[in-house]
């Protein structure tokens, strides 16, 4: 019978046959990835609870969150960079947020007709929370996420459409909450109010990469702005 072979980094677990198709020089490398997202140090000095209740420090950053707070130069943020965020604050957080993600591909439940219209409806997603983030002394800094995506990225609907805020695609921690939403969907109309569940009517007379805008007008004066290309 033939000897296992033990990785030896930090004791890890796992063994393999030499006869085993994977190499070991491949799980020595998986061994140390997992060691550096584990972070057992680092998360032996995490709080449990913090009064947001998301601690970023929890997960690997990948979404980068600062960028997206909401002020005026925050960068675009497509459909992948947002499904990564709402992933990002959802493991960071205490507790189960009873947000449900939307479905890849086209979310049928989430299209729909305008009644008065007949135009065909595209829905747009936005995470509107505050987090926290462990300041190298050891403090609790927060932060702002203010994110917006269209559920169908390329349209091939025509020029005439309307997009939609449903309020199941709002995912709040209720952290900052919003008064009035407007909206530019970049067809040279300008914003216009948005609320929740109403489509907003959209013509585009050209083809081509559009950049939408959404606001926020937030209870304490602020107003956060969140940017996606069509």
């Amino acid at each position: 019978m033939q000897s296992p072979v033990r990785c030896t980094h930090m004791n890890c677990p796992i063994r393999l046959g030499r006869g085993h198709g994977i190499r070991f020089r491949a799980f020595s490398l998986s061994c140390l990835l997992l060691l550096a997202l584990a972070g057992q140090s680092r998360a032996a000095e995490l709080p449990k609870t913090t009064p947001l209740g998301i601690l970023v420090d929890r997960v690997v950053p990948m979404a980068d969150l600062h960028e997206l707070d909401g002020s005026p130069d925050s960068p675009l943020s497509g459909l992948p960079r947002w499904r990564q965020t709402l992933h990002e604050l959802q493991r960071a957080a205490e507790r189960d947020l009873g947000w449900q993600a939307p479905p890849r591909g086209r979310p049928d439940q989430y299209f729909m007709t305008d009644k008065n219209s007949a135009l065909s409806t595209v829905p747009l997603g936005l995470i509107q929370a505050r987090y926290e983030r462990m300041a190298p002394d050891g403090s609790l800094r927060a932060g702002d996420v203010f994110a917006l995506t269209s559920m169908q990225p390329t349209i091939h609907d025509g020029g005439s459409f309307a997009f939609v805020l449903p309020q199941a695609t709002i995912f709040s921690n209720g952290s900052l909450p919003a008064m009035a939403y407007t909206l530019d969907a970049g067809d040279g109309i300008g914003p216009r109010p948005l609320i929740p569940g109403i489509p907003v009517p959209v013509s585009y007379t050209e083809t081509g990469v559009h950049h939408i805008t959404l606001q926020a007008s937030l209870n304490d004066g602020r107003t956060l702005t969140a940017r996606t290309p069509v």
